[in-house]
């Protein structure tokens, strides 16, 4: 019986793992869309976009964001549209759509907090999310002074 040998991940190969999200799968079931994030030392984060996977193996997967954290696809249910959080290097995710087809993705929230999870309607015009709403004058509300400075209670 041959034993198991051990290998060691070194630092410099850390950026190499990437982690692929649960698939969004397009209504008419010819693609797939996956958030691939990996950790980013010079960004001192993890990054990511959106890859479109075909079905068919013959065509080969490719990025269809160039954010710098895209996570969380989903399509509309009527095929139409894919939305998305989008992180910033220095901000919160906030929900972003786009054609399912492609073009340029439009942020459709601005919440100090971020949004941390939505969802489409069944008639593909609407999508609900959540996000935590502060108290205002508290958690980053007042300009130039961070959650870290706030007074306590």
């Amino acid at each position: 019986m041959a034993a198991a040998r051990l290998t060691s991940v070194k630092a410099e190969q850390l950026p190499l793992l990437n982690s692929v999200s649960a698939p969004a799968a397009h209504p008419d079931g010819t693609r797939a869309v996956v958030s691939v994030t990996r950790p980013d030392f010079d960004a001192d984060a993890y990054v990511g976009q959106l890859w479109s996977v075909p079905f068919d193996p013959a065509i080969p997967p490719r990025r269809i964001t160039r954010g710098f954290r895209d996570t969380a696809p989903a399509f509309s249910p009527d095929g139409t549209v894919l939305a998305f959080l989008r992180a910033t290097p220095d901000g919160k995710p906030q929900l972003h759509v786009v054609e399912a087809d492609g073009g340029e993705p439009q942020a459709i929230t601005e919440q100090k907090l971020g949004v941390s999870d939505f969802s489409w309607a069944p008639d593909s015009h609407r999508i609900v999310f959540s996000s935590r709403v502060p108290e205002e004058g508290r958690y980053g509300t007042v300009d130039g002074v961070g959650p870290g400075s706030e007074d306590p209670d």
